[in-house]
């Protein structure tokens, strides 16, 4: 269309130029989510600078019409001198935003633990843009995301991509000083500043005239898709895959996409699938007009008046136009002013959001080096992340915490190896997407050699840690030809646990070395068998003691001693199928079966009974391994620890016998030698030599501890010193010197604060009496403790102390720890003293009874349990102050 010279102007302002410059022609170029791009050819009759000094000035463009104005601002990026006009020197120069150098900025980084608006505001101060041209109106939060990724990309385009995820739209808004990039979720930042809407009229037919108008209005409908489904996984729920769904209710229910997102800190899923149906329906209905008004920016809202006067409000998507302006020429001027204007627009009804933009695929495996405080350790987090750098991270800048694969991965099982600070890892991007980051692989490198020389041990396969000391254990697996072997190795501890049946079966040889102490317990029957001979030799002393009978056969039995041979019973009989023969220097005595034979220097005689007829001798032969070893009651979940540091004697509990007992074993348990020194701690006070069990611990003492088992008839002791009298002190103070004390002195627990507190307990409890509890509750012993506790204990906290757990396992007697609990009350305390040790208050002071009560109140009957502080001062006083 072309207008007449005065009602349209164009003038153009370049920084630090004070040249007489002129607009020639206009081409403009602009839509949402996209950068503009501005051609302007400019005439002056003076000379020109070169086409060097025009590059990233800054250039001010004013359209002026009869309908108001527009600015348009940018950065010179191209410039090229074009031929003279005449008087008049010709410079074509192409304008675009300040965002526009963001294009020009590639590179791989990551960035964590943040949000889009905080990396669209890194980089554009990065990139050293003023940070008010940078306005976000948002209604809704943005969200905080783990990772994303820079994936070398332009920043322009990270950017684009970032949004585009999000639903968000952008364009660039011209004011008279300046232009701002807007960045917005809602249709509300297109209104006008003055929240109104302009009114244009369209014409359906080309009009002449000086009108500005709009013209040659065409709608276009397409096929609209009908349905967005979106699966996404999350590691907080990765077993329940979140599904989000959006409908375009009026397109055909043919159309449909199904996406699947594999990021742990994507949208809403309902969100993103709309946001994508909003982005693939953005064309299906939209319209093309043309027309030469001045004043239209893209990303304005403008209510449209048709002809046949109705009205409907539509945004402008797109805007291009070509102005022409020959007047600026003068007398050379051979046309008239033109403008000739197309846009792009789609009703305000529909929501508008960007195309979505695919990032570029990291594919393979990219090196990095994990980091961490110290060099050798291992740096990770509550989920198992460790922190690495890549090369492309700039120096200074924090690892980035990432996921570790692992080669097993269950509920509370599987594998765990996390690499350490310097080692070399390889990260692969799930399904190529940037944002999805794991460390899937190790590396070897020239600083980080393998365990084992290469290629002499090409035969090998071996896995090796490193303790912070520098040692470490080992499992070698060894083919070498001649020299097939296992090895197991271990710097520390080496435990083998199983909660059934543990069989080894070696076809040559086995030998076994310990340096320290060699503590074998069976809490079942024993059983060895010998096919051969079996020797046995003690440096020392050998002690064997049998709880009831001890029985030796064989063919011959040889008994040697260089000193003193003692036998010692209630009653001694020997029987003889042939003969037996007492023989002392020149005496001797031989009985057989045709009498007896006395031949001494003196033979003196003593009337007396004969004996009775011995029984046979007849061993329990071992009996072989069964199929399926005898069940041991219940097993708890977690396995104890067994006792022993480097360098202390080894001690081996058998928690299941290999082998059942013979019929004619005794049914009662045995007695338990003596535990040795060097299995408790050093600094532990142990028991006398003459103290092996205290009261309750043996099992001829199972039935509860009441004053008449203390003051029992056969106890001389007792007698002496009282026991015709009731005495509940006498009860407890003998519980006290007999039980508690003794049992914390060997855990090393003790004083007088300990004791008190653990004696008011057991009076406050049982009165010392009740071994279960009264209405058939799940409490044992005179603690009353209950398993839950007990079990919690061994489970949550012996666990991780093994030295203590072995000496607690010294006291127990019986195979079941709840029946222990309940009669053996040597374990029973040491496990009461054990609760209280957990607590991190202190304990109360010796003598306070008042902060005892209130300890045992909180700590062990707990606010959720009926006794009462005044309770327990009430039994104490009943026990401990009568005279």
């Amino acid at each position: 269309m072309e207008l007449a010279a005065n009602t349209a102007r164009l003038t153009v302002r370049v920084a630090r130029m004070d040249a007489d410059l002129r607009v020639l022609s206009l081409t403009l170029s602009e839509a949402l989510a996209e950068l503009s791009h501005a051609t302007l050819v400019i005439v002056s009759p003076e000379p020109l600078p070169g086409p060097e000094d025009w590059l990233s000035r800054d250039v001010h463009v004013c359209l002026r019409g009869r309908c108001g104005e527009r600015h348009l601002h940018g950065a010179v990026n191209e410039a090229w001198r074009l031929q003279d006009i005449g008087r008049f020197q010709r410079m074509q120069i192409t304008v675009v935003p300040h965002a526009w150098w963001l294009t020009e900025r590639c590179r791989y980084r990551i960035f964590t633990e943040t949000t889009a608006v905080d990396i669209a505001r890194a980089l554009w101060r990065e990139a050293g843009l003023r940070q008010d041209d940078l306005v976000f109106d948002l209604r809704a939060t943005p969200p905080v995301w783990q990772y994303r990724t820079q994936s070398g990309e332009s920043e322009w385009d990270f950017l684009c991509r970032l949004f585009s995820e999000l639903g968000w739209y952008w364009y660039f808004r011209h004011e008279a000083d300046r232009h701002i990039l807007m960045v917005s979720d809602h249709a509300g930042a297109l209104i006008r500043p003055d929240g109104t809407r302009r009114h244009v009229a369209i014409h359906y037919d080309r009009q002449s005239g000086q009108s500005e108008i709009l013209y040659r209005f065409q709608r276009v409908r397409r096929r609209a898709l009908h349905q967005v489904r979106t699966r996404r996984y999350r590691m907080g729920t990765p077993l329940a895959i979140e599904t989000g769904e959006a409908r375009h209710d009026q397109a055909s229910p043919s159309g449909l996409h199904e996406h699947f997102v594999h990021q742990e800190d994507a949208p809403d899923a309902r969100m993103q699938a709309e946001n994508w149906l909003n982005s693939l329906n953005a064309g299906c209905d939209h319209c093309i007009a043309q027309g030469n008004r001045a004043d239209l920016h893209c990303g304005e809202v403008l209510s449209f008046r048709f002809p046949d006067d109705t009205r409907s409000d539509w945004l402008i998507t797109g805007l291009t136009q070509q102005i022409a302006h020959p007047q600026v020429l003068e007398e050379l001027a051979s046309d008239s002013f033109r403008h000739y204007q197309t846009l792009t627009a789609v009703p305000d009804t529909q929501t508008w959001r960007p195309p979505r933009q695919t990032p570029r695929r990291l594919t393979g495996f990219w090196p990095a080096i994990v980091t961490g405080p110290e060099p050798g350790k291992v740096f990770t987090d509550d989920q198992g992340r460790v922190q690495v750098r890549f090369a492309w991270d700039p120096d200074g800048q924090p690892g980035t915490w990432l996921r570790v694969s692992q080669r097993l991965a269950g509920n509370r099982w599987g594998s765990l190896m996390l690499p350490r600070a310097g080692d070399e890892v390889s990260v692969l991007f799930l399904e190529g997407n940037p944002d999805t980051p794991v460390v899937a692989g190790r590396r070897y490198h020239s600083a980080h050699e393998a365990p084992q020389s290469l290629p002499d041990g090409q035969h090998q396969w071996m896995f090796r840690s490193r303790s912070a000391d520098g040692t470490g254990h080992e499992v070698l697996l060894d083919d070498s030809p001649g020299n097939a072997h296992i090895l197991l190795h271990s710097s520390g501890q080496l435990a083998l646990r199983a909660r059934k049946r543990y069989q080894a079966s070696v076809q040559g040889s086995v030998h076994q070395k310990v340096a320290g102490h060699l503590q074998e317990t069976t809490d079942g029957a024993a059983s060895e068998q010998a096919d051969g001979n079996w020797n046995e030799h003690v440096s020392g002393q050998t002690h064997l003691q049998a709880g009831q009978s001890l029985v030796l056969g064989g063919q011959s039995l040889t008994l040697e001693a260089g000193g003193s041979i003692h036998l010692k019973g209630g009653n001694a009989l020997l029987n003889s199928g042939q003969t037996v023969i007492f023989k002392v220097g020149g005496a001797a005595v031989s009985c057989g079966p045709g009498g007896v034979s006395l031949s001494a220097p003196v033979v003196m005689v003593n009337m007396g009974g004969g004996g009775g007829a011995a029984a046979t001798a007849s061993p329990a032969a071992p009996e072989k391994s069964p199929a399926v070893p005898p069940q041991r009651g219940a097993l708890r979940t977690r396995l104890r620890p067994l006792a022993g540091q480097s360098g202390d004697p080894v001690h081996i509990q058998r928690l299941m016998p290999l082998t059942t007992g013979s019929k004619s074993a005794p049914a009662t348990s045995r007695p338990e030698p003596p535990v040795p020194s060097a299995v408790l701690d050093s600094k532990v006070n142990l028991l006398p030599e003459n103290y092996r069990t205290p009261h309750s611990m043996t099992d001829n003492t199972q039935s509860k501890l009441t004053g008449a088992s203390l003051t029992d008839k056969k106890n001389t002791k007792a007698k002496e010193n009282g026991a015709g009298i009731n005495n509940n002190k006498k009860k407890a103070l003998v519980f006290l010197e007999k039980v508690i004390r003794p049992t914390l002195n060997q855990l090393g627990l003790g004083g007088r604060a300990a004791e008190e507190l653990i004696l008011g307990t057991a009076i406050q409890e049982s009165r010392l009496i009740y071994r279960k509890q009264m209405g058939g509750g799940p409490a044992l012993g005179l603690y009353q403790m209950e398993p839950a506790t007990h079990d919690d204990i061994w489970e949550n906290y012996l666990t991780y102390k093994s030295d203590l757990a072995a000496q607690v396992k010294a006291l127990r007697r019986r195979k079941d720890e709840h029946d222990d609990l309940r009669e053996n009350d040597a374990y029973a305390t040491a496990m009461v003293r054990i609760h209280y040790l957990r607590v991190r208050d202190p304990l109360p002071s010796a003598g306070n009874y008042a902060q005892q009560a209130s300890y045992w109140k909180r700590f062990y009957n707990t606010p959720l349990g009926k006794g009462t502080e005044a309770e327990y001062l009430k039994n104490w006083k009943d026990f401990m102050e009568q005279e």
